[in-house]
Order: C-alpha cells, then sequence, then structure tokens
C-alpha cells in the first residue's frame, strides 16, 4: 500500500510503501489509519483542483 507522506520543499508529494504478507491488508490498514492519525495529510497550498 502506498500512502501520502509529505511534500517536497519544491511542492511535489512524497508517498511511503508498505508490504504485508500476503491476506493480511488488515495490518495495512491499521497502519496507514495510525499514520494519519498521527500527521494528518495535507493539501499542498500549491496543488489547487
Amino acid at each position: 500500500m502506498s500512502v501520502p507522506l509529505s511534500w517536497t520543499k519544491n511542492g511535489l508529494p512524497v508517498g511511503v510503501q508498505f508490504v504485508a504478507p500476503f491476506g493480511d491488508e488488515a495490518t495495512l490498514f491499521q497502519l496507514a489509519t495510525q499514520l494519519e492519525q498521527a500527521s494528518p495529510w495535507q493539501q499542498n497550498d500549491g496543488w489547487r483542483r
């Protein structure tokens, strides 16, 4: 699973990839949830939709 983590000083998104044993997607979702709670992903001011 790839999840957003931060932004570079040039405004590019940085992500991190996690892997788990086959069939253990629940661990990946728990990890992603914990990461989001610890450091919420925020839109970069330069990135507008």
